[in-house]
């Protein structure tokens, strides 16, 4: 029988997968943490005992593995027999057709080992949405009514529910509320409030908290009405309610029907942590390991022992309470950050270095950073022939963009590069000259261009930028194309290069230079984020300037892309926190 890994973690980085709870499974699960799991340690310094009690203590068993030996035999198993837990499954994330709610081990996790909350009976982890609309039809509890065409809200009995009609089409109606497959999948689905707990009382009210941001009173009032009913209704159901039965403080195991459980444990991970995200473009050699945005996912990953899911919650309302826009939403993992910043629950660990010669020193507020023009072709050449392991890596990623147009570019022009290639450069100056060399934040981007570009952007000034292209196709042959050609399979052999009159450049008081053109980007710090140079907006979206300027980090490029798929060049630029400027 299926079901899934979960992980168990120590200091120094180290990993326990965690596949059962029987001895030998911990003894395993021991073995694997040095073998595969290890963190920053040489397995001969990290005995095996020492795992083995570890994983015994973080489960809630005292006296290390022989302690746990014993309560097994006299306590646990019995217990498991007593309760009927007789076939570890896949319990929690069961794969159904048109399932409307979906738990993760770890969102369960977090809810149960959370300090000063009740433990629930039963909790809902999910079932078809078309045996909720069957029994909420043959009950009387609600009304199922149907929204298709000019149907709009037509009730329709229990025989003309039909599996062949998309389930969003679907609404249930009560009195003074109604819901549909979206409302729960997008913003009900969640183990924050008590919409899908089960406490045991009849009587109790359930506590609705909708995932819902940056929204009216009124749009808030309806969706917490809707998920009252849906609480409601989901009590027809046997299906999808799965028994809470606590062991001890650090283990609780999840029964279903027929003898089939799962567990979860204080402070589990249901994913392994990646401590190179970016493969298989970049090698753990070609990233900065102690980067901004890998020292946060780290310090998440091992350090941090809260309840996530209801942090989040409250890191998103606080984006929006704070003034930001849809528009202006960088990624959940950002806002995240900037939440534990402020709450002084996270300090990233900034290190700082003394002047270079190629960097320009420039104060932003309550810091000071160093940041380099765009790196030419030819210091990007310099690059590719002082790190031809790279350049052999490389070729063996068939979807990255080609950079044989840069043998056909003058050596002062902007390197046009995917997202991987600006970030192996960084991580090649950072390793050259022993400085925290990095690519720019958005923000930094843009207190730096302060005053640059478009200040009045309308749909003319977009056409008109939208007209002037700063590089021209040529063919396989060598033959220069005008427009973008047709994609091919051969596309890849196309080269797209600049136009020797289309360079307009502009600089700032901070010394930031710009490329002032609507098909010219910059790659900056999050994976595939790129802005565009003219309207400070995001690359992707330059189409849109006039509607709306749209945040690099919002709306990403393809970080294996040089932007040629887009008749655009994408280049960059590396930059460094200050000891100081002057």
């Amino acid at each position: 029988m299926s079901y899934r890994t979960y992980f168990l973690k120590f200091q120094n980085l180290h990993l326990s997968p965690i596949n059962g709870i029987d001895p030998d499974s911990i003894k395993k699960s021991a073995k694997e943490t040095r073998e595969t799991f290890l963190g920053n340690e040489k397995a001969s310094e990290f005995k095996h005992t020492t795992a083995l009690n570890h994983i015994c203590k973080s489960l809630g068993f005292k006296g290390g593995f022989s302690g746990y030996k014993k309560e097994w035999e006299s306590n646990l198993k019995p217990f498991m027999k007593r309760h009927g837990l007789l076939e570890r499954s896949e319990v929690i994330e069961e794969e159904l057709q048109d399932k409307f709610v979906e738990l993760k081990a770890r969102e369960i996790a977090d809810r149960l080992f959370c300090p000063g909350q009740k433990i629930p009976k039963k909790i809902f982890v999910g079932a078809d949405y078309f045996d909720l609309l069957k029994v909420v039809a043959e009950c009387g509890f609600g009304d199922v009514a149907i929204a298709r065409g000019n149907l709009q809200f037509a009730r329709v009995s229990l025989d003309q529910v039909s599996e062949y009609i998309p389930p969003n089409n679907y609404f249930v109606v009560g009195e003074e509320a109604r819901f549909r497959w979206e409302d729960i999948f997008n913003c009900l689905d969640n183990l924050i409030g008590d919409q899908l707990l089960d406490f045991g009382s009849e009587t109790n009210r359930a506590n609705i908290v909708a995932q819902l941001y940056n929204t009216s009173a009124a749009e808030m009032q309806e969706i917490e009405a809707a998920g009252a009913l849906f609480a409601k209704c989901i009590r027809l159901l046997e299906s999808g309610w799965i028994d809470v039965i606590p062991y001890n403080e650090n283990l609780v195991f999840l029964r279903a029907k027929n003898g089939k459980y799962d567990f979860v444990f204080k402070d589990m991970r249901d994913e392994e942590f990646q401590s190179n995200p970016y493969k298989p473009y970049l090698r753990s050699k070609d990233i900065s390991s102690n980067g901004e945005e890998n020292q946060f996912r780290e310090w998440l990953y091992f350090k941090y022992d809260g309840w996530l899911a209801e942090d989040t919650h409250k890191a998103e309302h606080t984006f929006y309470d704070k003034g930001g826009v849809v528009s202006g939403y960088p990624s959940q993992m950002k806002i995240l950050e900037d939440y534990f910043v402020c709450e002084k629950r996270y300090q990233p660990i900034v290190k700082r270095y003394r002047h270079m010669s190629g960097f320009h020193p420039v104060s932003l507020g309550s810091k000071s950073i160093y940041f380099s023009d765009l790196i030419t072709v030819g210091q990007f050449k310099k690059f590719l022939k002082r790190n031809p392991d790279y350049v052999w890596h490389r070729k063996k990623q068939s979807n990255l963009d080609s950079l044989s147009v840069l043998e056909n570019e003058k050596d002062n022009y902007p390197a046009s590069v995917t997202w991987y290639d600006a970030m192996a450069y960084a991580r090649w100056v950072k390793r050259e000259k022993r400085a925290p060399v990095r690519l720019l934040s958005e923000e930094e981007w843009l207190s730096l261009a302060d005053r640059l570009g478009q200040r009045t952007v309308n749909q003319k000034v977009v056409s008109e930028a939208l007209g002037c292209r700063l590089a021209s196709f040529y063919d396989p042959s060598g033959e220069k194309f005008e427009g973008h050609p047709p994609y091919s399979d051969d596309f890849d052999a196309w080269e797209l290069r600049y136009e020797e009159d289309a360079f307009f450049k502009q600089q700032a008081e901070t010394g930031f230079e710009v490329v002032c053109s609507a098909f010219f980007g910059e790659w900056l710090n999050m994976q595939g984020a790129a802005i565009n140079s003219l309207f400070g907006c995001s690359q992707y979206c330059v189409w849109e300037a006039a509607l709306n300027i749209v945040s690099a980090n919002r709306a990403r490029f393809a970080p294996t892309s040089t932007g040629k798929y887009k008749s655009m060049k994408i280049g960059f630029r590396v930059a460094y926190d200050a000891e100081a400027v002057a």
